[in-house]
This record gives structure tokens, sequence and C-alpha cells, in this order.
């Protein structure tokens, strides 16, 4: 599961960009997911405003177009097949004029 959060890291950082949908985005971050087989949660991510969870959701069919400036919360909760092992991490994103730009400033990693 880690190696697929390493791929949706990677992947937002060219997917959360002007002009892209929130649909894009989700296709671009949960590829490495689908593709080894996990299910993801309720949402891949949502915008973040004066609430906290807002509008739109980085999700399947989420035609909003993304533009600049606009900050999200990317959280895919990757469920293996037992439907018991998961992981579940986020990142605060910003679309910025060339992709997304994380604004941790940590590594994608699983700290011990």
């Amino acid at each position: 599961m880690n190696e697929a959060y390493d791929e949706y890291f990677e992947a937002a950082k060219g997917a959360l960009r002007p002009g892209a949908t929130a649909h894009d985005a989700h296709r671009a971050v949960s590829k490495g997911f689908s593709e080894r087989g996990y299910q993801l949660g309720h949402v891949t991510g949502h915008s973040i405003g004066m609430t906290m969870i807002e509008f739109p959701k980085i999700g399947e069919g989420v035609e909003t177009e993304l533009a600049e400036n606009m900050v999200f919360s990317l959280h895919p909760h990757a469920i293996a097949e037992n439907g018991h092992d998961c992981l579940y991490m986020q990142e605060t994103w910003l679309v910025g004029a060339d992709g997304g730009i994380p604004l941790s400033g940590l590594e994608s990693k699983i700290y011990r």
C-alpha cells in the first residue's frame, strides 16, 4: 500500500493543475491503488475552506474544473481485499500554475 501512496504523491504533482477536473485528479492519484486491487474509501480528497471539509470533492465523476490557488486535502483510503488492512494518510495540496504543491513539507513516508 505504501508503494501506491508513493505513486499517488508523485501523480498529484502533475494532476492538480488549473484546467484539470476533480475527476481527472482522482483518476491520476488512485491509479496505483486500483492497479494493485485496493478499494478506496469514501472520497480521494476534498477542498479545504472555512469549515475544513468543503466541495468540490476529488472523486469519480466530479467534473469541477480546478483553478490555481485552490487547496485540497488528499487522503486516499486504501483498503485491502480482506476488508481489514488499510492505509490512510493525508496531505494538503495547493493547485499551482504548474501542478500540485504539497504544503506539509514532509516526505510521503511512514515514520516510526
